[in-house]
């Protein structure tokens, strides 16, 4: 391997040598470790033939009855990944340096940088050379990783060389034409895109694709080991099957959503959670607020649900107090909401980078607004609201003492978020409110004060042993 990099990078440098341009020692080192060519034809084949050759031979029932799972021999073939990562590195590197003896190792980038795609990409996201050298080497490391393990997580389901081999060699040739016949439209999808990091760079815009890619694909590789092993994941309930879908549907939703009209992270923000008020709304707007804190709702409501029709003596005599068997599930539910804003918030963040939205936390769709004040009513008003929408549920269950009420109370919400009813709380955590001049302190006042009128209302239905009628 070392011989076939030595000749192929050696014709690089006479190549940049020859042009004359004045570049130093990092230019090049950045180039010879950012040539797609040497990656795709050479150095991508050779770890897949190699590793493909190590899990034919290693892969033996009684190593796996040794670990005890396919997880843990899928993490023991992870080390190896990386051991033949790592010696390529080093390998690449080595040759690499021996290139550049002659050249001078400044510290700056080159005005010769310029000239040359893979520098001339990498120096506007990074000061530094070194840097940029830096992130192609462990970019490329984990592009790669993922890659030989998704192949590893595909050889355990098909335990067959022949397969196997199959799949490799699909994967190769993917490999060449997604480079050289993908039209442009399909860019996202060439391989060559995100093994080479000026390319990454080139396509996203951003340097944090792979990493996000990573652990995503991470993920999937999880699951689907889990799922060889037998675990949990095989027999989900009807219950986290919801969530699942659920879920599926606020990606997409918050992917669709993401408003051409966002300059920033925060734009997009106010646009997602525009929400409703007596002064105005959109379509968008008013259904999007339904899916997420509706739809949240509801999955809280089937957890209700499942706690009061669990309900006994027994579970009485145990806890001691109804406030205390109640106090246990509704922290559990309010702590999900605290998560759930996060996992929105997150996931705004995410749609923003992805369609290329600039990450700064300026305002500029609306006048006078500081991102403070977007920030502690997202949160703040979105767990009071929340909670408001849980209470209350709480207080029909008790009262009907049948789950019936669920959906009409939905309804009853969906229908109420229309504009036109004031000082209703349904909705008072859209930011509308916020750009027709409301304080958010002044919402946040409000929905405390229905917050703890419900909350008197559930004592007293508890105090009275109201809901034992239903025991």
């Amino acid at each position: 391997m070392g011989f076939v990099i030595f000749i192929y990078c050696f014709g690089i440098r006479r190549t940049i040598i020859e042009s004359y341009a004045p570049v130093n020692a990092w230019d090049l080192l950045i180039i010879l470790l950012s040539d797609v060519n040497l990656i795709i034809y050479f150095v991508l084949p050779f770890l897949l033939y190699f590793y493909v050759t190590f899990l034919v031979k290693d892969f033996e029932y009684h190593i796996l009855i040794r670990l005890g799972s396919y997880k843990k021999w899928v993490l023991m073939a992870s080390k190896k990944i990386l051991l033949y990562l790592a010696l390529t590195i080093i390998v690449w590197l080595l040759v690499a340096f021996i290139m550049s003896i002659g050249l001078p190792f400044a510290s700056e980038w080159s005005s010769g940088s310029k000239l040359f795609e893979p520098t001339a990409i990498m120096r506007q996201y990074f000061d530094l050379p070194l840097l940029a050298l830096l992130y192609q080497i462990v970019m490329f490391v984990i592009t790669t990783f993922i890659i030989l393990m998704s192949v590893t997580t595909i050889y355990v389901f098909l335990q067959s060389w022949r397969w196997i081999s199959f799949v490799v060699t699909v994967l190769y040739i993917f490999s060449f034409v997604s480079w050289k016949l993908f039209p442009e439209y399909l860019a996202k999808l060439s391989l060559s895109n995100y093994v080479v990091m000026f390319q990454t760079l080139n396509l996203w815009n951003n340097t944090l694709t792979i990493p996000l890619i990573a652990i995503v694909s991470l993920g999937l590789i999880y699951l689907a080991v889990q799922f060889k092993d037998g675990k949990q994941i095989v027999s989900f309930t009807s219950f986290q099957t919801g969530i699942v879908v659920y879920l599926f549907v606020l990606v997409l939703g918050t992917y669709f959503m993401a408003d051409t009209r966002s300059n920033t992270v925060i734009d997009l923000f106010l646009l997602n959670f525009f929400g409703t008020s007596s002064e105005g709304y959109t379509f968008l707007s008013y259904l999007y607020y339904i899916v997420i804190f509706f739809g949240f709702l509801y999955l809280a409501q089937i957890y209700l649900a499942s706690e009061f029709s669990e309900l006994s003596y027994y579970k009485i005599i145990r806890y001691n107090s109804m406030f205390k068997w109640m106090g246990e599930w509704l922290r559990n539910i309010l702590l999900m909401a605290i998560l759930y804003l996060f996992f929105i918030f997150i996931l705004t963040l995410t749609v923003a980078y992805f369609k290329g939205i600039e990450f700064s936390f300026r305002v500029t769709v609306v006048e006078d607004m500081k991102f403070t004040s977007l920030l502690y009513h997202f949160f703040i008003n979105g767990f009071l609201q929340i909670s408001i929408y849980i209470l209350l549920s709480i207080t029909l269950q008790i009262v009907s003492k049948s789950s019936s009420t669920n959906l009409v109370t939905i309804g009853i919400f969906i229908a109420l978020l229309f504009p036109g009813y004031k000082y209703i709380p349904v909705g008072l955590n859209g930011y509308s409110h916020l750009i027709y001049g409301t304080s958010p302190m002044i919402v946040s006042l409000y929905l405390i004060l229905i917050v703890l009128v419900e909350g008197v209302c559930i004592f007293y239905l508890l105090n009275k042993k109201y809901i034992f009628e239903g025991v």
